[in-house]
């Protein structure tokens, strides 16, 4: 089994809806195998269907009447119309595939064309809260944060909505964490009732009959200290909910995957529950503002956990990485995410430069032109990629060293060795915007008194060193700014 766990996020809506003929039905059906082919040109393991379940007709219109989300709909899509808003995909009406990707049959299909490029499928699961209008709103009112003691005529606070059930009128939250405030599509979850919890360890079992893993958004809302910081200590339980909920998915399904999109410095906490990968937010924060030593700090982590971490430049809530940098760093920062050495999540668009942030709630994609140099680049390093089994290996970060007493720029570089079996790729970054050198020492088993071969893939250019200098002194090493080497490592023994 792989390693490594590389994921794409893909928006499965505007997918359909990018290659759905003119006056046919929507289905995933639509995209080609060609489409399908491109998307796993990367050394990926699982696609990321992002925003594949129902829709809520309330949070559409929500969606619709919001005037900052219009004014983002304007920003990433001057043209748009309420025809491409389809409501957010985490305010949830069911968890069953959406009628906009199909036929259920489709879906399964989707799936399996997917397997058989030996890709697997991860899914959303949003578990603090659902959709305003979601049926348990009116029929399970008890498993929502809710007030019965209302006036049916009184208008609910802010953060608050009314709704009709079968025990009359009541007050339901929004949806929130205890930092920003509350969707105003969503109804909030209450994780201090058993009666909630089981219920939605039965939506995460039927999720797992559609998928091989899911990406749990928000994750850290339910644990329990925060959950009660949000929402009081009343009823509190002993126990986490993603304990029983993984352990209840586990027992069926051994191998599926759960990825928690987490913050505030939870991710080993949940690591601890039972997750098998956790974001890594301080990866993309870090490179983005080139704050290198703390960079280095980060992906030499020797916790307990530490690579577990999925690494990403950009997803669907962030600003795309093309719009925050210059197009000359965007290279090295690729390269740093492929070869750094926890997980990778691999955001659409990435691959050829995409700068508008596309808003979930839409489901047509702004058209973009080509950046030629990122793209070429991409494609230069895609050889490298697929060639070298990093699936399979492990990496490690390696020192630096200056050249001499007055050398302060050698702090710049980050050099990464991966080791795949007798194979070894060392790939070396300039993050700054100046040239920098280092000395970087490399101890490699059959080094001593042998020549080395360093094969420099971005330069198609071999070079020879001699193994004593290199276990010594290290491998000089100068690079101009947002430069890089990747070199395919060998000991010559003839």
């Amino acid at each position: 089994m792989p390693t490594r766990t590389v994921i794409r996020e893909v928006n499965l809506f505007a997918a359909v809806r990018a290659f759905t003929p003119e006056g046919k039905r929507p289905s995933l059906d639509h995209i080609p195998d060609s489409e399908l082919d491109r998307w796993c040109e990367l050394p990926i393991t699982h696609v990321w269907g992002m925003g594949a379940w129902q829709r809520s007709p309330k949070g559409r219109t929500v969606s619709i009447e919001h005037a900052g989300l219009r004014a983002d709909y304007s920003a990433a899509l001057p043209d748009w119309t309420e025809e491409d808003v389809t409501g957010s995909p985490y305010a949830v009406f069911g968890y069953e595939p959406s009628d906009r990707l199909g036929s259920l049959r489709a879906f399964i299909r989707f799936r399996q064309r997917l397997s058989e490029r030996g890709i697997g499928l991860i899914l959303d699961f949003i578990p603090n809260h659902f959709a305003i209008d979601h049926p348990w709103v009116a029929s399970h009112s008890e498993r929502f944060v809710m007030r019965a003691d209302v006036s049916p005529d009184a208008t609910p606070p802010p953060g608050w909505f009314s709704a009709k059930t079968r025990q009359g009128t009541r007050w339901f939250a929004h949806g929130r964490d205890p930092y920003f405030p509350a969707w105003t599509d969503t109804a909030q979850l209450d994780y201090r009732k058993p009666e909630t919890r089981k219920a939605m360890v039965g939506e995460l079992l039927k999720i797992s009959d559609l998928c091989d893993g899911v990406r749990c958004d928000m994750a850290m809302l339910v644990l329990n200290n925060i959950f009660r910081k949000t929402w009081g200590n009343e009823n509190p339980s002993p126990h986490e909910y993603w304990v029983e909920a993984i352990d209840a998915v586990r027992a069926i399904k051994p191998s599926f995957l759960f990825l928690a999109e987490c913050y505030w410095g939870t991710e080993n906490h949940l690591l601890e529950l039972g997750f098998d990968l956790v974001y890594d937010k301080d990866f993309s924060t870090r490179a983005i503002e080139l704050k290198i030593n703390d960079l280095r700090s980060t992906l030499s982590e020797r916790r307990t956990w530490g690579q577990r971490y999925v690494r990403f430049l950009e997803n669907h809530d962030e600003k795309r990485i093309a719009a925050q940098v210059p197009p000359e760093r965007l290279p090295v920062l690729t390269g740093l995410l492929w070869l750094q050495p926890g997980h990778i999540l691999w955001h659409e668009g990435e691959e050829y430069g995409a700068k508008i942030k596309m808003p979930v709630q839409l489901d047509r994609r702004p058209v973009e032109e080509q950046v030629p140099s990122i793209v070429n680049c991409l494609e230069r390093n895609k050889k490298m990629l697929n060639d070298f089994p990093f699936a399979y290996g492990s990496a490690q970060l390696v020192a630096v060293n200056p050249t001499g007493v007055d050398d302060t720029t050698f702090s710049a570089l980050i050099p990464i060795l991966w080791t795949a079996g007798n194979r070894r790729l060392l790939w070396i970054g300039n993050l700054s915007s100046q040239p920098a050198c280092a000395r970087i020492p490399l101890h490699l088993i059959g080094m001593a008194g042998r020549k080395v071969s360093l094969y420099d893939y971005v330069a198609e250019t071999e070079f020879l060193r001699d193994g004593d200098e290199l276990l010594g002194l290290g491998l000089f090493v100068m690079l101009p700014p947002n430069g890089m080497h990747w070199f395919e490592v060998k000991v010559v023994t003839g």
